[in-house]
């Protein structure tokens, strides 16, 4: 996990969610996070960062993954 991913994070739920402290939430929700495996990212059709991680939501071949539309509001709140 990339040194500030808890900036990141906190970062973006400031910016798209209401949330009192959200310094605190992205460290509670990356506490203990790492890479579950090697994840390749690719450019979906839509111009939106994809991957092949086998347990990513943000893998559209998983049969839990985010729909297309979702994915690229993710990658917008994610965008550095």
């Amino acid at each position: 996990m990339p040194d500030d991913a808890v900036d990141r994070l906190a970062a973006a739920l400031r910016a798209r969610t209401g949330v009192e402290d959200p310094e605190r939430l992205a460290a509670a929700l990356l506490e203990e996070q790492g890479a579950p495996g090697v994840a390749n990212w690719t450019t979906a059709g839509a111009g939106f960062p994809v991957n092949d991680g086998a347990c990513s939501f943000r893998n559209p071949a998983n049969p839990f993954a985010l729909p297309a539309d979702r994915l690229a509001r993710a990658a917008a709140a994610l965008a550095p």
